[in-house]
């Protein structure tokens, strides 16, 4: 199998690995009608990183379920897109620090039962 992989290697940049997320949580949530869209949802969560050193601001994906489980709204959120602009994204999220993130997404709000918040 390992030439099959060295093979891949080539034909794919295998230089860049996914990022992997462990030391960041959430540590609060909020989801609730946008008080200025119809169906819009806000979203406010506090994140921490937890880890031993200071991290790179995840890319947030927000997944919107229904009662039966159904994807009713998905989207993902970089970090520009969801911190302040008093937040300087180069310093990166330093540890024990909490994160306050606004995230809007559209969808069938109504619909949305359920939500989970990954970090990519």
């Amino acid at each position: 199998s390992e030439p099959f992989f060295a093979r891949a290697c080539e034909l794919l940049d295998c230089s860049q690995r996914p990022q992997t997320v462990t030391g960041i949580y959430l540590k609060a949530r909020d989801v609730r009608d946008h008080p200025q869209y119809r169906d819009v949802l806000l979203v406010n969560a506090t994140m921490v990183n937890s880890g031993p050193e200071v991290e790179a601001f995840p890319t947030l994906e927000l997944r919107l379920h229904d009662v039966g489980g159904q994807l009713v709204g998905a989207r993902q959120f970089l970090p520009e897109e969801y911190l302040d602009d008093s937040i300087d994204q180069a310093q990166g999220m330093a540890v024990d620090q909490p994160v306050y993130v606004v995230m809007e997404i559209a969808g069938d709000a109504a619909a949305a039962a359920s939500f989970e918040i990954n970090f990519r």
